[in-house]
């Protein structure tokens, strides 16, 4: 048994030699490394004829091609032509649209129901892509009456894209440039995809007779009037509101003693409180033009930290009007530039003023904590008054 074993391995360990010397050079390199071969093509019949669904495609300045395709499916399950009876054209649907857009980066998809009329304004859709990519992109479809000559999609002056409508659809797309790198936002747009301000984005359509109308991106979001109207669906019609214009704000009586040089206080008030809504992240600013500081310093660090850090950094305001109570207190209408408010329009707007105060101490003039307090509210944190 023993002899047969060693019989054996001395068989197996002879092989191994003979393979050795069979697969080894006769100059005694190293073994050849197998070769092998890779089929690179792909079998496939291009296709001759562009899709049976495609209604239009069109590259933009920038080179995004623009694939736009439409279908009589019921994509979003809205029940094509199983409206209740009696509803008007702009609540049936007949169809959607899917706008594709691709660049060199990014794919980025919007898709529209198609109504048989338009209630009263263009219908558009926002589609966003490429976020995973760190290269975005976003989309506009929309359905326009017969009257728009051109559409355009801008994005905070920086990027824009424009096109004539085709058969009352139009589609347009831009790349909005990413955060500058180090910020917050930028990191969180690498992390979580986030990180592009679309209220930046506007997108404007131009009729024939010169006029025009202008949607934002929170214009988009509020939908389309097929799915937020309860007419569209059976329920009562949105009753028509009366809208009226309030007067413009206005400030009390001033009081009996006044300072003894009143413009040369409020200069010193508008002196104090544009310095502190310009600096309102530099604490010693704080402790210097708040008649009550204790923690705002504290507050404003929370609030620099948080969503609307560049906003408040940027914010300024102005003061509109003012009033003496007293030699020391004042009150005052201001407005303000704080994107938290989305007051960028209104600035200037004589109907959207705030209310503020100001007082003098030891020959100071402060703004109060009740007014600062007021606008760090904006942002969602709570200020102790």
């Amino acid at each position: 048994m023993l002899l047969l074993s060693l019989g054996l391995l001395a068989a197996i360990i002879g092989a191994g030699v003979a393979i050795n010397r069979f697969v080894s050079s006769d100059s005694g390199g190293e073994a050849a490394a197998p070769t092998t071969t890779i089929d690179e093509t792909i079998d496939v019949e291009p296709v001759e004829e562009p899709s049976a669904t495609r209604l239009f495609t069109r590259t933009t300045a920038d080179g995004i091609e623009l694939r736009v395709h439409g279908s009589d499916d019921d994509a979003f399950g809205l029940g094509i032509g199983q409206q209740p009876e009696g509803v008007p054209d702009w609540c049936k649907p007949v169809s959607n649209v899917m706008l594709t857009a691709l660049s060199a980066n990014s794919v980025a998809q919007s898709q529209l129901p198609v109504t048989k009329a338009l209630k009263d304004k263009p219908v558009p859709m926002i589609g966003t892509g490429g976020f995973v990519e760190a290269s975005p992109l976003i989309s506009i479809v929309a359905q326009v009456p017969d009257s728009v000559t051109l559409a355009r999609v801008t994005m905070g002056g920086i990027r824009s894209d424009s096109m004539e409508p085709v058969e009352g659809i139009v589609a347009m797309a831009i790349e909005p440039p990413p955060p500058p790198a180090g910020d917050k936002a930028a990191a969180n747009f690498n992390e979580f995809g986030f990180g592009i301000d679309l209220k930046l984005l506007a997108v404007e359509f131009l009729y024939e007779d010169g006029t025009s109308d202008r949607m934002t991106e929170r214009d988009i979001n509020m939908g389309i009037p097929m799915w937020n109207d309860p007419v569209c669906w059976g329920g009562p019609p949105t009753e028509e509101v009366e809208v009226t214009t309030p007067p413009p704000a206005t400030l009390p009586q001033p009081g009996v003693f006044q300072p003894e040089d009143p413009a040369a206080a409020r200069a010193e008030i508008e002196a104090a409180f544009e310095k502190l809504y310009r600096n309102i992240e530099d604490d010693e600013v704080i402790f210097e033009l708040v008649d009550d500081p204790s923690g705002i310093d504290l507050l404003m660090d929370d609030v620099l930290r948080g969503d609307f850090e560049d906003t408040y950094r940027t914010m300024t305001g102005k003061i509109v009007d003012l009033i003496y109570f007293s030699p020391d207190e004042a009150n005052f209408m201001y407005t303000l530039e704080l994107d938290p408010l989305m007051t960028d329009d209104l600035f200037d707007n004589d109907f959207f003023r705030l209310y503020g105060r100001a007082r003098l101490i030891d020959g100071v003039w402060k703004i109060t904590r009740t007014t600062i307090c007021r606008d760090i509210e904006v942002s969602g944190m709570q200020c102790t008054i």
